[in-house]
């Protein structure tokens, strides 16, 4: 099973599904790229590729006819970014919080787990 996410700095959308993706299957590679050929060999593809398609095991949000939304609920300062953004949270690394108001990217993975966890904590300790 190999499993296709974008490379470049992490972001905490194809962290948690490449976290859950694991779970579900522990065997499984991990390729991170943006070379569209190698798209071709993911069983699943996740957060790029310009496709949302469950049934060819391919979802990316990033395609202008992708509306899907986390929750209006969950809303977060969405124009914070880097520094101010870092202080706010407490944790270093931060670029920028996902329009979808729920994930966003760091520049290590360490700071994007650290991320998900605040995010996923805040949600749920209600």
């Amino acid at each position: 099973m190999l499993l296709i996410t974008h490379s470049g700095h992490f972001h905490l959308d194809e962290v948690l599904a490449t976290v859950i993706l694991l779970k579900i299957y522990p065997y499984a590679s991990l390729e991170r790229t943006r070379d569209e050929p190698r798209f071709r060999f993911g069983d699943i593809v996740y957060d790029v590729g310009g496709v949302f398609d469950p049934t060819r095991r391919r979802f990316d949000h990033h395609q202008p006819d992708f509306t899907e939304t986390f929750s209006s609920k969950y809303k977060v300062k969405l124009r914070l970014r880097d520094r101010e953004l870092c202080a706010i949270s407490g944790i270093p690394g931060c670029n920028f919080v996902h329009i979808n108001g729920f994930t966003g990217s760091n520049k290590t993975k360490e700071g994007a787990f650290k991320m998900c966890e605040k995010s996923l904590l805040a949600i749920y300790k209600k």
